[in-house]
């Protein structure tokens, strides 16, 4: 079974990693679905911005190898350095948590419905356009 921060891991490898590829969108929405259903906390069949808050906080904190509260081009494998340099807002190198989840809220508001909220085919076809 995936973990329950899978989904926000998801999220930010999406974030600094890079999308994923048509080809690849197939092979990866299984994947997606067990991870949007761990992500699913109250099981509603929606993500909430409560449950992605703090399910990415918790994938931040496990990346954060240092555990200084903040993330560097090391500590993410093939690590996109255009969408990192785009989420370091300050420009010093890293990015801090704060950062990321200003950069990640956007996005959460451009995969969610009008009603504020992320259903597996939403998020699905946020990928499938990446």
């Amino acid at each position: 079974m995936m973990g329950r921060t899978s989904i926000v891991a998801a999220a930010l490898a999406a974030m600094l990693c890079g999308g994923l590829g048509a080809s690849a969108l197939a092979a990866e929405e299984a994947r997606l679905r067990a991870a949007f259903e761990a992500a699913d906390v109250n099981g509603d069949g929606v993500i909430d911005v409560d449950e992605y808050v703090a399910y990415f906080v918790a994938a931040f904190q496990r990346h954060d190898v240092t555990g200084d509260g903040f993330l560097r081009p090391e500590d993410l494998p093939n690590v996109d350095m255009e969408r990192f340099r785009a989420a370091d807002r300050d420009g010093d190198g890293r990015i801090s948590l704060g950062e990321a989840i200003a950069d990640r809220i956007i996005v959460f508001f451009d995969i969610a419905s009008e009603d504020g909220v992320i259903t597996l085919d939403r998020l699905v076809a946020h990928e499938a356009a990446r």
